[in-house]
C-alpha cells in the first residue's frame, strides 16, 4: 500500500471513528452556558486528550491485546458481532416510545400514614 493510500485510508477510518460532525451538536449542548474563551478552551483541551488517547492506542494496541491473550482476528470477530447485535437491536426496537399505563395521581401526605389511607 502506498503512503497516500495509507494516509486517505487512516483520515476515512478515524474521522469515522470521531465523527466531528456528530459531536458538534453535543458540544454546543454541553457548553451552552460557558463563554467563548472558556469553550474554546475546553474544545482544545478535549482535541489534546482525544489525540492523546488514540496515539496512546496507536502505540500500544497490539501489545495490549497480546498481552490479554487476544489475537486480532477473533478481535475483529468479536467487534462484528457487537455491531450485528446493535444492528439487531436497532432494527427489532419499535419507533413509538410506549404509552404509560393509567396513572392515579395522589396527594402528598404528610405525618404517618392510617390503614384507610392505603388503596391497596
Amino acid at each position: 500500500m502506498s503512503p497516500q493510500n495509507f494516509a486517505v485510508n487512516f483520515f476515512v477510518a478515524l474521522f469515522a471513528l470521531i465523527d466531528p460532525i456528530g459531536n458538534v451538536p453535543l458540544f454546543a449542548a454541553a457548553t451552552s452556558g460557558v463563554r467563548g474563551k472558556d469553550s474554546r478552551l475546553i474544545a482544545i483541551y478535549i482535541a489534546l486528550f482525544v489525540l492523546f488517547f488514540l496515539t496512546f492506542f496507536y502505540f500500544t494496541g497490539v501489545s495490549l491485546l497480546a498481552f490479554f491473550g487476544i489475537s486480532l482476528p477473533a478481535f475483529r470477530i468479536a467487534g462484528g458481532i457487537i455491531l450485528f447485535l446493535l444492528g439487531l437491536d436497532m432494527a427489532a426496537t419499535t419507533s413509538c416510545p410506549p404509552s404509560p399505563g393509567p396513572a392515579r395521581a395522589r396527594p402528598a401526605r404528610a405525618g404517618p400514614m392510617r390503614a384507610s389511607d392505603s388503596s391497596g
